[in-house]
Formats: C-alpha cells, sequence, structure tokens
C-alpha cells in the first residue's frame, strides 16, 4: 500500500548514496555489511530493502544488528569475545549489535543507490567491474523467494530503477577491508 517492495540485497550507505549488495547465501554480503560499517559506512539493511518508486526513488532499511558466521573473529579480531547464537534457521551466528558502534553507523533511507552483484574469489585482491544495468535489473528482479514475491507487478520497474543509478560486479577477494574500501569509493560516487 505505500509502494515499498521488498528486494533481497544488504545494503551500506555513504554520502547519502545506498550501496546494494546483492548476492547469494553465502556470497558474503553481512561479512561486507560488517566490514564497511568499520570503515565508516552505515548500515541499512542485513539481509533486505524496500524500494519505493513513488514520487521518485526511495530505499528503505531496518538496521540494527548484523549476524556473521562463527569464524569471523579470523577477520574481524574485535569479534573474538561473541558467543555464538542459534537463529531461528537452525544455525549459530554471531549477533554484532551495530547501534552500539554509533547511531552515525545506521541509515534507514536512501535516495539514490548504485548496485553491486557480488562474486567470490579466494585468493584473490578483491576488484570492481561495470556491468550493463540490465544484467543487474535482472539479478534484482525474481522475487520468487517467499515474503519478496509481494508486489510482484513492481518488481522488474523496481530492478530497472535501482540499477539505473549504475551497476557492478564485486569480486570478493580474501581482504574484506578492500571490498569495503571499494563499496565505499562507490558510495561517495566513485
Amino acid at each position: 500500500r505505500r509502494d515499498r517492495a521488498p528486494v533481497r540485497a544488504a545494503a551500506v550507505v555513504g554520502g547519502g548514496r545506498a550501496v546494494l549488495l546483492v548476492g547469494p547465501s553465502g556470497a558474503g554480503k553481512s561479512t561486507l555489511c560488517y566490514a564497511c560499517v568499520r570503515a565508516g559506512l552505515a548500515l541499512m539493511a542485513e539481509n533486505a530493502v524496500s524500494v519505493s518508486l513513488e514520487g521518485g526513488l526511495r530505499i528503505w532499511g531496518h538496521p540494527g544488528r548484523i549476524h556473521l558466521l562463527p569464524d569471523a573473529p579470523r577477520l574481524f579480531p574485535e569479534l573474538a569475545g561473541l558467543a555464538p547464537q542459534v537463529r531461528a534457521s537452525g544455525k549459530p551466528k554471531l549477533a554484532v549489535d551495530v547501534t552500539a558502534l554509533g547511531r552515525d553507523r545506521l541509515a534507514t533511507h536512501a535516495d539514490r543507490a548504485v548496485v553491486c552483484l557480488l562474486t567470490r574469489a579466494a585468493g584473490q585482491a578483491s576488484r570492481l567491474a561495470p556491468v550493463d544495468a540490465g544484467e543487474a535489473a535482472a539479478a534484482l528482479g525474481d522475487p520468487r523467494e517467499p515474503g519478496l514475491d509481494l508486489l510482484r507487478e513492481r518488481a522488474p520497474a523496481v530492478a530497472r530503477a535501482l540499477a539505473a543509478g549504475g551497476a557492478y560486479r564485486l569480486t570478493v577477494g580474501d581482504d574484506p577491508a578492500a571490498a569495503a574500501a571499494l563499496i565505499a569509493h562507490l558510495a561517495e560516487g566513485g
């Protein structure tokens, strides 16, 4: 009713611009969100955003916690004291309360966006390459997952609007901080 279509993507914000991190489960969206928050960006959503087109593009999220795999302290030593909690999915995760890092690390909305399609590449350096907006729209516009199939008829228009702000493939190497620096560059309009 409020023209907010759900989209499966994590999102961080810098300079008023959301960077949507799109990839399958296990692509590293949560890890990248935490690396980005450490680098000074704000968390918008770890898993899904809502997008409105009425009156112009607007992306909404519900920031708060980031849920990481129990081995996350090998990348982020400051998390060594956190105990894993079993999620409703049955998977143990470390719940990082982003609000404890400061209110400036939370963003509930943005009016501009860029899309990053994630690919993992162990043993390589992270790199960013532009992709066709159509490829990004196709990756965003498949609302078959339960809960994301609401407003299904709006999915193609929402995907095109998000991809129109720019689309990239982020190949994520072994260093999340390096990938976060690339994401920060995109957020700032680079």
